[in-house]
């Protein structure tokens, strides 16, 4: 993924396969997850990890990898997003995400805050449906550095030799 979903940082899907739940593969099991999740605006979605999993969200998770707001699905449809995942986190039953062959698959809906967000309808495996992701922790630099680096840039900019 380049652009600015890239930040330096390693993604992974937030989705479940046969074998792997989404809170396993992302690190959010609700047994060890204690740090907040943003979105890339700096929008708070959850409190904590193991929160993604509790059945609500803060905001509804749907930011793109551009910054922009997710667009409705072709026919104004609401955002649907593959998942594969129930909402604990948990692979849905059948064969998963990934799967050759299987008819349908669990998507969410980008445009909820409730348990609709990762799990909301079985979706036909014939239409086109996005991904969540999130990175590994990313270092944002607090508004005082920022603010005395660029500070010290405009001293050293105006000093005349």
């Amino acid at each position: 993924m380049g652009g600015r979903a890239s930040l330096g940082a390693t993604w992974k899907a937030i989705a479940s396969t046969a074998v792997v739940d989404a809170r396993d593969n992302t690190d959010t099991n609700p047994l060890s997850a204690t740090y907040p999740i943003f979105l890339l605006n700096g929008t708070k979605l959850v409190d904590a990890g193991y929160d993604l999993w509790d059945g609500s969200i803060a905001t509804p998770f749907n930011i793109t990898q551009h910054g922009t707001i997710v667009p409705p699905d072709p026919g104004g449809v609401a955002a649907g997003v593959w998942t594969g995942t129930l909402f604990d986190g948990t692979r849905a039953t059948g064969p998963g995400l990934g799967t050759l062959g299987d008819p349908s698959a669990v998507a969410g809906v980008a445009v909820h805050t409730t348990g609709a967000w990762v799990h909301s309808i079985p979706w036909a495996t014939d239409n086109l449906r996005r991904l969540y992701a999130m990175s590994t922790f990313l270092t944002v630099p607090e508004p005082t550095t920022c603010t005395l680096a660029l500070l010290g840039l405009f001293l050293m900019s105006k000093r005349r030799f």
